[in-house]
């Protein structure tokens, strides 16, 4: 059973009581996971997977290996050419998309 985006907002607000901001925000992190316009149970189980935070620079190797095949293929999309000076503010924005 594939759900649209808007039809898994509904069900996160009705179901879950979920506000419509948060359920706006879920919908985002769960979609962002997939290619796909509709949501299906692999891609929810997928999307769950990354939307777990990571606790240490280990995991977050790990998760950027999972999701993008390897680290300088993640450390691209999180627009890193350097890892020479890195500050937290770096990081914020583009972790927040990867579910971290």
């Amino acid at each position: 059973c594939n759900l649209t985006t808007q039809a898994f907002k509904d069900r996160l607000i009705r179901l879950l009581r979920y506000n419509p901001l948060n359920a706006e925000r879920v919908a985002t992190v769960a979609l962002s996971v997939q290619d796909k316009p509709d949501l299906d149970f692999d891609g929810f189980v997928n999307a769950m997977r990354f939307a777990t935070p990571v606790t240490s620079l280990m995991e977050l190797r790990t998760r950027l290996q999972q999701r993008h095949g390897d680290i300088a293929a993640g450390l691209r999309l999180l627009d890193l050419g350097s890892l020479d000076d890195i500050s937290v503010d770096i990081f914020e924005r583009p972790l927040l998309l990867e579910g971290v």
